[in-house]
């Protein structure tokens, strides 16, 4: 069995990393609603098609696009990639990925210990991670 320790500290480096936050098309509907904008609108303004699933390009300058001063401007209803960061199979299965991440994410090593059960759970959607389970507005 396998334990990971997690801890959001709220240093937003995760929304400012380069790479690519994806969305469903659910996850899309949800943003939109929760932003009150139309899906097309909130689409065609920040993000690009990619298969069944829209992206939001994230570079050096520019950090995710709802990142706000206070945090997740979508946090109740953000995608299930943010939602399960730091527990994404390419850093449990990748030796060394784990702490590697750290270097990214200060709240690795930290805070409560995950067990392979929660960790399944969270990936699952069945579960959240407790950063997660709280509203932080």
């Amino acid at each position: 069995m396998t334990s990971r320790r997690f801890e959001c500290t709220r240093c937003q480096q995760c929304c400012a990393r380069p790479g690519q936050v994806e969305f469903s098309v659910p996850e899309v509907f949800l943003a939109a609603s929760f932003l009150g904008v139309p899906p097309d609108e909130l689409t065609e303004a920040y993000m690009q098609p990619r298969g069944a699933h829209w992206v939001i390009a994230v570079d050096d300058v520019s950090p995710c696009p709802f990142l706000g001063k206070t945090g997740c401007e979508i946090h109740p209803v953000k995608p299930s990639q943010c939602r399960t960061y730091p527990f994404w199979p390419e850093l449990l299965e990748e030796p060394g990925a784990w702490q590697a991440e750290a270097a990214w994410c200060e709240g690795i090593g930290r805070g409560p210990v995950y067990d392979d059960d929660a960790i399944a759970a969270i990936l699952d959607g069945e579960s959240d991670t407790l950063e997660n389970d709280v509203d932080p507005t």
